[in-house]
């Protein structure tokens, strides 16, 4: 009986016909009870807007289910591969899911320790709090732990109180051993028990597509919108799922699940020799990095086989090993062929022929000398699509004095349409000694076997062909050091390195409540937030969870595919046939300047009128009886177009004089040009920020509901402005604004952020490396301090940065790292202040309690040992209002622009972090080995919140400044759309050791009980691993080019950008083509 956590968005409803499903409603309720899972992830304040936690909740009880004991760390990190968050910085998820593992028990009862970020409460180990250690304090101090959760709370974990296995289902094969067939009013589903009955099928509906975990058709049909009115579920059928060991390798069933056949090699690999089993390892190696725990659970390798991407983790895999395929149809019978040069023949088109199945796959063992490897380049290394990736099989001939090839095979992914052999180079190879000669011969080889047009679908052409000659590079050094053939040099053995998971470590300090302070006042301690519970156990509602009115319909939009042009005709008339449809609608139900809106100026449009401005803007929307009808109809939607010349970047509008008609914003401070002439020296640079998908993980919808009355109407909307919300409605409605009722309960993410202070970041380590200081010394002497005039002429006060900087400087132990840096010269540090103002409005909520407050104050002083239901009770009685509306204006702000002069701020916040990161030379990857961060929040109302908000921003800054990366077209299209494409950070991607300090006795006297706000500022401490990379590049450019020249590196920096940047011999081969000879797949919109 197996436990599989799947993605219930791709998992048909079809293939769960006699399984038993659950879901995290079915686990536990607040109502009830809640499971350990819910709760420690609650309880470790794992959940902030909580629309990812579900998920997570599901991937962690599915391992413990899957378990017959405790989960190892490492299953931990594989479980959780496939879920993303946004907001938690998912350091106090893994912190929660700890506690479940062998390695926190073994802990816990070893050296007597809590289990939570490595630190000893109890025993003789070193405790992480240093002189801040409980053992150290005095009678008297603080009673109050200085952690934001205590696992003693935890409800125990028995395994035997979970649900048992449906007993009908148990008891009874009947539902296994059925042949299904499902008639849908579009598809029908078909589930054979017999190879005969499936090749039957085959024959009948040669075009059929056989479907086992969905990933690559779920896709397909709800995204590309293609239709199979066939569709076969071949995963009882034994002779494709059941493998078969032989002397000389392993059959695998088609239709066998990739971490099923892990599984089976795993096994393999436990009883072969090891030099017969290097296949199966560089197999189960890259089974770590292709997709998610999730998806490997249902995906199967004949899937992966067949669909043929060119950027497929297993196919190079597959042809370096020279596998064959078992193939049989009802007509032809069974026939071998060899996963070669000649399998695919163009892109995700094969040498099968449509009546035939892939029934099994045989993976050969490798001889003694014979040696095997996988590598693989991503933008994530966890769950992502490969930019290129390569297999290298060689046989080598080991003589006394060296070692001559004596067959080899290279496969390649990402370099063509299909996977690829690299077959010129490998036969030059045959008969050479394996020695640097060889090497450079085999780079010239690839060069000419792997061409790759500067136009080619994917973009980034100079970084995958130099990837092709360093993954062999990796390749080469990692055979010679195996078989010591070839001298390699101490220093460049960690070439042959690829990058994994570190274990993970963690510390969140902060002021500590006094013990003179009542239990009863929650200000300042880590309370779990209010629907934390709700949250992980799925009873939170947001928008899209609203039960379906009896009468509802649904709008889905008809966009612009141009990005600049004149509409020329809009035609309807093919989706209003549609049965179903009820209408459309379009800029002429909202007439005039109804169709205006935006936030605080209202030049945008609801739907566009005679001209399209961008690639997606709506034009118009198809009403129908429900989602998918709607948004089948809403592509039968005919436009026409005349073009008109578009612009994507702001030099391109420099250059056509294309601004808005705005008062341009100045602030200015003394005369720069005067200041210039007396300078001695002037550096001049740029530098870009690349856009960010805010990503957050609820889908954009809302509920309209018409009251019928007045024009009235309730709308429930993901919003965090509804106040706006209910303005825009009026006003495209034209009724009063009264008629309008926008609800928010909750949201599944929000979140901003600043870029502007990376530009005055960068400027200032240029200056710093032109004067060849430290940036920590140079950072230190340019300060803001209380009293300062920022370039606005507004005065500093309560001004804490020093101390936030000095505190990570030495918390960080930046000197100590930096040391190390400086030896190992792969290993780089960066420390990064930062500034930034913020405003926080809670103040009203505080001014409507002071005012109920007030008014109770009597009822309490009568009855002072009653409840609170007591005084709300009398009050009532005696006619006293308990309901109060609470008005607040920040004071003394006011600003004149054209004066240069008041306060645009009501308060700052100030942070500082210092980052450790490792670079890969040859790949342009890197990890983060270790951040530490202070951050001033003032008095912090909750402890566990402000820790999240910040780890959580910092985590969305680091995908902003490394990570995520928008690509268009070049017509305006957004290719990066969705998690298959646009990446941020997960699990694997947080650092190592992630410290957090919230800023001790910084009480600010102008918010809400001294705190201050914090949600979106910690975002640019991020830039300090950024910058880290950037000393990285500059100890590589130094000790191996004698550069010390300043480059320009645009954020993000992506491994492409780094790559490039670690100038060698390899890259100069393949130099940048000149602007305009070419057209390029992608284009950059900064």
């Amino acid at each position: 009986m197996a436990h599989l956590a799947v993605n219930a968005c791709l998992a048909p409803i079809c293939s769960m016909h006699g399984l038993a499903v659950t879901t995290v409603e079915g686990i536990g309720s607040t109502k009830t009870k809640l499971h350990p899972v819910q709760e420690r992830l609650a309880k470790a304040h794992g959940s902030q807007c909580g629309f990812c936690t579900p998920g997570i909740v599901m991937s962690m009880y599915a391992l413990l289910r899957s378990l017959p004991g405790k989960p190892t760390m490492k299953d931990m990190e594989v479980a959780l591969q496939g879920n993303l968050c946004r907001c938690t910085g998912y350091r106090p998820i893994l912190e929660g899911f700890k506690t479940f593992t062998e390695e926190w028990e073994r802990d816990r009862l070893t050296n007597g320790t809590n289990g939570i970020n490595g630190s000893v409460q109890n025993g003789n180990g070193v405790c992480a709090m240093g002189e801040n250690c409980c053992k150290n304090k005095k009678p008297g101090d603080e009673e109050e732990k200085e952690e934001l959760f205590s696992p003693s709370e935890f409800t125990p974990y028995d395994k035997s109180q979970e649900p048992t296995f449906p007993p009908e289902l148990q008891l009874n094969d009947t539902y296994d051993k059925e042949y299904l067939q499902i008639r849908g009013p579009r598809a029908t589903w078909y589930r054979p028990q017999t190879l005969t009955q499936l090749l039957e099928l085959k024959a009948k509906f040669p075009e059929a597509k056989l479907v086992v975990g969905n990933s690559e058709i779920g896709v397909e049909v709800k995204f590309k919108k293609f239709f199979y009115p066939v569709l076969i579920q071949p995963s009882l059928i034994p002779e494709l799922t059941q493998p078969r060991v032989e002397e000389n390798g392993v059959w695998i069933g088609g239709a066998t699940s990739l971490n099923d056949m892990r599984a089976i090699l795993s096994e393999q690999i436990e009883k072969l020799p090891s030099h017969k089993s290097r296949v199966y390892v560089a197999i189960v190696e890259m089974l770590h990095w292709f997709a998610g725990n999730q998806i490997r659970n249902v995906a199967a390798i004949g899937g992966n086989i067949m669909t043929g991407s060119p950027i497929s983790d297993m196919n190079p895999i597959l042809m370096a090993a020279r596998c064959r395929l078992l193939l049989e149809s009802k007509a032809e019978g069974t026939r071998e062929v060899t996963m070669d040069g000649s399998f695919y023949t163009s892109y995700r088109k094969n040498i099968v022929r449509p009546d035939e199945v892939l029934r099994a796959i045989y993976i050969p063992h490798t001889a003694e000398t014979q040696y095997f490897k996988a590598y693989k380049q991503a933008r994530r290394r966890d769950d992502d699509i490969a930019i290129v990736n390569a297999a290298f099989n060689v046989t080598l001939d080991i003589q006394s004095d060296g070692a001559v090839v004596k067959d080899c095979e290279f496969a390649f992914g990402g370099m063509a349409p299909t996977t690829v052999l690299a077959k010129k180079t490998t036969e030059q190879m045959i008969n050479k000694p394996w020695n640097q000669s060889l090497l450079e011969d085999t780079w010239r080889n690839l060069m000419a076997d792997l061409p790759l047009d500067h136009s080619a679908p994917g973009g980034m052409i100079q970084y995958r062909r130099s990837l092709t000659l360093s993954l062999f590079y990796k390749f080469y050094i990692a055979v010679s050091v195996d078989t010591q053939v070839t001298p390699i040099s101490s220093r460049d053995k960690s070439g042959a390195q690829t990058f994994h998971t570190l274990p993970t470590k963690s510390s969140q300090y902060f002021q500590v409540v006094p013990s003179t302070q009542a239990k009863s006042d929650l200000v300042g301690r880590p309370i779990v937030h209010a629907s934390a519970f709700k949250q992980a156990t799925g009873e939170a509602i947001y928008c899209d969870d609203i039960p379906k009115y009896q009468t509802e319909l649904y709008l889905a939009f008809v966009v612009s595919s141009k990005p600049h042009a004149k509409i020329l005709s809009v035609d309807p008339s093919a989706a209003l046939a549609m049965e179903g449809v009820r209408g459309w609608v379009d800029e002429r139900d909202v007439p005039g300047q109804k169709n205006y809106v935006g936030g605080i100026i209202h030049d945008d449009v609801i739907f566009a009128r005679d001209v399209v401005t961008c690639v997606g803007q709506p034009i118009g929307g198809v009403i129908a009886e429900d989602q998918l009808i709607a948004q089948r109809a809403a592509a039968l939607v005919k436009v026409t177009y005349e073009e008109l010349p578009a612009i994507f970047s702001i030099q391109e509008a420099i250059e056509h004089k294309s601004f808005f008609n705005l008062e341009p914003s100045v602030y200015g401070r003394g005369n720069v040009d005067e200041e210039f002439l007396k300078v001695d020296h002037i550096l001049e640079g740029e530098v870009s920020v690349g856009g960010q998908e805010h990503f957050y993980l609820e889908t954009n919808v809302s509920v309209a509901v018409p009251k019928l009355e007045d024009g009235c109407m309730e709308i429930f909307v993901s919003s965090q402005h509804p106040s706006e919300i209910q303005e825009m409605t009026a006003h495209a409605l034209g009724v009063p604004s009264n008629r309008i009722v926008a609800k928010t309960k909750r949201l599944g993410g929000g979140f901003g952020g600043k870029e502007l202070i990376f530009s005055a970041e960068t400027m200032g380590h240029h200056v710093a490396q032109f004067l060849k200081l430290d940036y920590a010394d140079f950072a230190r002497s340019n300060l803001f301090v209380t009293g300062n005039l920022t370039h606005y002429n507004q005065v500093l006060e309560h001004c804490t940065l020093g101390r936030c900087f000095e505190q990570v400087h030495e918390s960080g132990k930046y000197k100590e790292r930096r040391k190390q840096c400086e030896e190992f010269n792969r290993v780089n540090v960066e420390l990064t202040p930062q500034r930034v103002g913020n405003e926080y409005w809670s103040i009203c909520s505080q001014d409507a309690c002071s005012k109920l407050n007030e008014r109770l104050k009597p009822y309490k002083e009568k009855n002072p040992t009653g409840k609170w239901q007591d005084w709300v009770k009398a009050a009532f009685f005696d006619r006293t209002s308990l309901a109060a509306t609470g008005y607040f204006k920040t004071p003394d702000i006011g600003y004149d622009m054209k004066k240069n002069e008041g306060a645009i701020f009501n308060y700052f916040g100030y942070g500082a972090s210092v980052s450790e990161v490792e670079i890969d030379c040859l790949t342009g990857d890197h990890q983060v080995r270790a951040t530490e961060i202070v951050m001033d929040v003032g008095e912090s109302l909750n402890p566990a919140i402000d820790v999240g908000q910040v780890e959580g921003a910092f985590m969305q800054g680091y995908g902003l400044y490394v990570m995520e990366e928008l690509m268009f077209s070049p017509s305006g299209v957004l290719y990066t759309r969705g998690p298959g494409t646009y990446k941020i950070p997960g699990f694997a991607d947080i650092p190592a050791e992630f410290n957090v300090s919230l800023l001790k006795g910084a009480p600010n006297p102008r918010a809400v009980y001294s705190s201050k706000a914090v949600g979106e500022p910690p975002l640019l401490l991020a830039s300090s691993v950024y910058f880290a990379i950037r000393d990285a590049i500059d100890a590589y450019r130094k000790q191996e080019l004698g550069r010390e020249d300043y480059y320009r590196l645009d954020s993000p920096a992506t491994p492409a950008k780094i790559r490039l940047l670690c100038e060698d011999s390899i890259t100069k081969e393949f130099p940048a083509p000149e602007p305009g000879s070419y057209k390029p797949w992608n284009i950059s919109i900064q």
